[in-house]
């Protein structure tokens, strides 16, 4: 079917096309059909509730379940329990996708996802997956091109976007890995020699002699684009202002994490430049 298909009945109402960061009725149905499929197992083609995995979950989302008369009750207790809790809904679901190493399955979910609205995707995290706020498709398409150039670089934005958008945000985990990316990515190009460089150092490199690195971009006479690359990398070192205490008591303690998901977008344009070349020794700029 059409991604943009939207019904008829709804066609004056704004608030279709708003996304659900809870689990909304409508889909609630849906995404505990999934969750089943991940706490059941079926010998000889019975299903029958994963002891094994509802202990865990009761464990780690530190819920009480009724075990009266075992797994089939516990069970009952967390489709109440989650249905009256959408954040507890969201964990459980993410929980479930921790377990889950088929693709397929992955799919099915975010199809349910996708087509209730939800503010939430589903996105691979090593060999399993989990969930992550849904952004722009090109940022994501960005992101996800950056990370196809691999390396350590990759690793660390990979880091970045998990902390930043993931169900539980931590900012400063997230500035920080965004941090280290642009530094994994840079350091080849710009200070090859340093092993213990900083993004601060590779900062202090390009201003004291910029003439050694040139960008595929070529923007009219006058205009150096390395003072612009050199103005985006300080914008990124000096926003994470809880990198270091301080004593002035003006400065919030930690980055918010709207000003971590910014990081983030800047770090991966960042490390998308000097992975793929746009960032070069003069000599060997493609």
């Amino acid at each position: 079917m059409n991604a943009n298909w939207r019904p008829r009945s709804r066609r004056d109402d704004a608030s279709y096309d708003l996304l659900s960061e809870g689990v909304p009725e409508w889909l609630d149905a849906s995404a505990w059909e999934w969750l089943l499929g991940v706490l059941q197992i079926r010998p000889h083609g019975v299903a029958l509730p994963n002891n094994e995995r509802l202990r865990e979950l009761e464990r780690r989302l530190r819920v009480g379940l009724d075990w009266s008369v075992g797994g089939d009750t516990a069970m009952r207790d967390l489709r109440q329990q989650v249905y009256a809790d959408p954040d507890l809904f969201l964990d459980a679901l993410d929980l479930g996708l921790n377990w889950t190493t088929y693709p397929r399955s992955a799919s099915e979910l975010e199809d349910a996802l996708s087509q209730a609205g939800s503010a939430w995707r589903v996105v691979p995290d090593g060999e399993s997956y989990r969930l992550e706020l849904r952004v722009d498709a090109t940022a994501v398409e960005a992101k996800e091109a950056a990370i196809a150039l691999g390396g350590r670089a990759a690793e660390h934005l990979k880091l970045a976007w998990s902390k930043a958008y993931g169900l539980h945000p931590d900012a400063s985990a997230a500035y920080q890995e965004a941090v280290r990316a642009v530094e994994s990515a840079a350091m080849p190009i710009i200070s090859p020699l340093n092993a213990a460089g900083t993004l601060g150092t590779i900062i202090r490199d390009v201003r004291q002699k910029p003439s050694k690195w040139q960008m595929r971009l070529k923007p009219p006479a006058g205009h150096d684009p390395m003072v612009g690359l050199l103005e985006m990398l300080e914008l990124l070192w000096k926003s994470e202002f809880d990198r270091h205490g301080s004593t002035d008591e003006s400065v919030p303690l930690h980055v918010s994490v709207e000003e971590a998901r910014d990081a983030v977008h800047l770090a991966t344009t960042l490390t998308q430049w000097f992975r793929s070349g746009a960032v070069a020794p003069r000599a060997l700029v493609r």
